[in-house]
């Protein structure tokens, strides 16, 4: 008997208590799909080009002296140093005491080699900083210059590197406080969906903190909303694992009750400030229980016919499409409207590692950026292709309310179908 099986979500002997999703095909099945009928005809395909590259100029123009966007056209991602600078601007802003701080940024910095990129003016006085601080840590540098440092102190350097961080983390963390936040997004023409900073509960305790910090955000940002049609108001993001330390298919049939008890609790104080709640996607094995912890809220009736419940759907697993058909059934059978955002995700590595471990055949995930891998020719790249497939699915007015959520200008440029 073969050692490799198939990826399933997990369920053994709870699975009626799980939504039951259509059946999907092999990657190579949906990718020829994809590009036999393309959501964009060579026209629509050139006009996304053409104002993707206007949002790009534009953005380039506008960033920070520290953007990310500059910072990486000196180190890229392909690097050591890129990936260094990435994860520490990501990570700095999250750590609440400077002793951690202090260890991330030298950790960090100790292995680069600053000196060996393309720097100009001020990023080259940057880049001389973070060769001096990696220096600190190494001990490489001239006792001269060890001198100079040593003056200054550690102390000084960490300001120095955490100014520039901060500037350059600001694209990844909006702010460190949800009352910053808000002030933040006060008088913005832009809506926002604001979520913690790293979600998932290992205990009672952090089950709980989570749950008063959603509340708080909930009212927070209820105070400022304005507009008499909920989804044009800012609202809250809640990943389910911040509720339940036990978020998992094989604890769900006994953790499920109070999990939505919670999630019931906070989305009617989302209504009752009018304000959208949206459960974020998380892994693969966990979509299922988020499906039926969202079927219970739009059964409850004290949320009856209420439009402010969403959902976020990872474009990049291959159930995306039957998730949305499945959300489409439930918007008409519960006489309501869904407001589903539409993102490419952040955990494709996870779900690849997960099946590897598991010895499994298959992905529950797309795994080529280019359907040429399956020999299948595509005048767009597969993850433009099933993007543009899953936003004109997800755009029907009448029972689900389409987002999208991309770093990509072309994706952010394409048109709502």
């Amino acid at each position: 008997m073969s050692a490799l099986k198939k990826f399933s979500d997990g369920v053994s002997g709870d699975g009626d208590l799980f939504p039951a999703l259509r059946p999907v095909g092999n990657e190579q099945s949906l990718v020829s799909g994809f590009c036999r009928n393309p959501a964009l005809d060579a026209e629509g395909r050139a006009e996304t080009l053409r104002q993707a590259r206007q949002v790009a100029v534009k953005a380039r123009r506008s960033s920070a002296m520290m953007s990310a966007e500059k910072i990486m056209a000196i180190y890229k991602l392909s690097t050591a140093e890129g990936r260094m600078i990435m994860e520490l601007a990501e990570a700095l802003l999250r750590v609440p005491d400077e002793t951690t701080r202090d260890f991330l940024i030298f950790d960090k910095l100790a292995p680069g080699h600053w000196l060996d990129g393309d720097a100009r003016g001020f990023l080259r006085g940057m880049e001389t900083a973070l060769a001096m601080a990696s220096g600190i840590v190494r001990r490489k540098h001239a006792d001269g210059l060890q001198t100079i440092v040593s003056r200054l102190g550690v102390p000084t350097v960490r300001r120095a590197i955490e100014t520039a961080m901060r500037q350059m983390g600001g694209q990844f963390v909006f702010a460190e406080t949800i009352e910053r936040a808000v002030k933040k997004a006060t008088g913005q023409t832009n809506l926002f969906s604001f979520d913690m900073l790293g979600e998932s509960a290992r205990s009672a305790e952090d089950c709980e903190r989570y749950f008063n910090s959603y509340a708080a955000a909930i009212e927070a940002v209820g105070a400022v909303s304005r507009h008499d049609d909920v989804n044009q108001n800012s609202g809250v993001s809640v990943k389910l694992s911040a509720l339940s330390c036990r978020f998992q298919p094989r604890y769900w049939h006994v953790s499920h009750e109070e999990l939505v008890d919670r999630m019931t609790r906070l989305a009617i104080q989302a209504r009752r400030n009018n304000i959208p709640l949206t459960i974020d996607a998380e892994e693969f094995g966990r979509l299922k229980p988020s499906l039926h912890a969202f079927e219970r809220l739009l059964g409850h009736p004290d949320l009856a016919g209420w439009q402010g419940l969403g959902i976020v759907v990872q474009a990049y697993s291959r159930h995306a499409g039957a998730v949305i058909d499945w959300l489409e059934e439930k918007a008409r059978a519960y006489q309501t409207r869904i407001s589903v955002r539409l993102v490419k995700g952040a955990y494709w590595d996870t779900e690849i590692k997960i099946a590897q471990e598991k010895g499994l055949e298959d992905f529950p995930v797309y795994t080529a950026k280019k359907p040429h891998r399956f020999g299948v020719s595509c005048p767009c790249s597969q993850t433009d292709a099933r993007f543009g497939q899953f936003s004109c699915a997800v755009c029907k007015p009448q029972c689900l309310h389409a987002c999208r959520g991309s770093a990509s200008c072309r994706v952010a440029s394409a048109p709502i179908f």
